[in-house]
């Protein structure tokens, strides 16, 4: 819409008088036109400020900028504090919900402060595993993203080390049996790999990797997310380790990392298992056991 229209939208009449009159105060006051009607018609929202604005600006003609300080004063704007809340109210969405930052927000803001903002927001919201998925319109947020809509997306960085002691070299011979799974929007992709130091058969070969994408349903993605949120509220991250002087009892435990968040979980946790079931563990550990199968048997001919 233009500012014509916009103008002509907000006095609700085709008085020339009153348009003449307010197009004269936004362009005496305003070096951009479309901020000076976003101002406008956010104080139109309380009636009676907007009446007695548009009776000082008949009243001291003279002076449109005293007016504009007194009913446009420029706030303070802690966009930090601005960005925390709304990443929290997106945190509260349900899935299902559309929306944008400028719907969220309920409230008139320059474009520099905007984009600082939905900047800003962008970071938070990777802290806690979420991104703001635009769908169909993904293609139009090089514009104004903070007017595009957007439902809640998940993404989630998650490193499972499954502590392992082959008995060869005291302590020095804990290991980790280490599956990596990542996940942005239904699009997942899970890794894990075998290092020589845990089986000396593959010697020079280091490390034998696999990384298996595949796609998550909604249901899924809920369910993990849910898991997470479990973990997270029964266990404290960097908890303090178990010594590794006490080999048994150190091995009892599975360290997980969630969004570069360290968690020790016990390794019999019915948590854990579902989770591993859900980001397809065994299957990656299968399609790698093929694989370290096949390379043994080339090792050994």
């Amino acid at each position: 819409m233009t500012y014509e229209e916009r103008l002509k939208r907000l006095l609700g009449n085709n008085d020339p008088f009153w348009y003449t009159t307010i197009d004269n105060f936004v362009k005496a006051t305003y070096e951009d036109e479309v901020q000076g009607i976003s101002d406008l018609e956010n104080l139109a929202k309380d009636s009676v400020k907007f009446n007695e604005f548009t009776r000082q600006i008949i009243q001291r003609r003279d002076d449109l900028k005293s007016v504009k300080d007194e009913f446009f004063r420029e706030e303070n704007i802690n966009v930090e504090e601005i960005s925390k809340k709304l990443v929290l109210d997106i945190q509260n969405l349900d899935d299902d919900i559309e929306t944008s930052i400028s719907a969220l927000l309920n409230r008139k803001l320059d474009t520099k402060t905007m984009f600082k903002i939905d900047n800003l927001v962008i970071g938070k919201l990777k802290e806690v595993g979420l991104y703001l998925n635009f769908g169909e319109y993904e293609n139009q947020r090089v514009g104004l993203p903070f007017n595009i809509p957007f439902k809640k997306g998940y993404i989630q960085n998650i490193i499972i080390s499954s502590r392992i002691y082959n008995g060869k070299y005291g302590k020095g011979s804990i290991f980790s049996d280490v599956v990596e799974f990542k996940l942005a929007g239904g699009n997942a992709n899970v890794r894990t790999f075998i290092s020589f130091c845990i089986d000396e058969k593959i010697k020079d070969k280091a490390t034998l990797e696999c990384s298996i994408p595949f796609n998550l349903s909604e249901e899924d993605i809920i369910e993990v997310n849910k898991l997470l949120n479990e973990i997270k509220s029964k266990y404290q991250p960097y908890d303090v380790e178990v010594p590794r002087s006490s080999i048994p009892e150190y091995l009892k435990y599975t360290d997980l990392n969630i969004n570069g968040i360290d968690y020790v979980v016990n390794s019999n946790d019915e948590i854990l298992a579902k989770l591993r079931i859900l980001i397809k563990c065994e299957l990656a550990n299968q399609t790698l056991s093929k694989s370290y199968d096949a390379l043994i048997n080339i090792e050994e001919k």
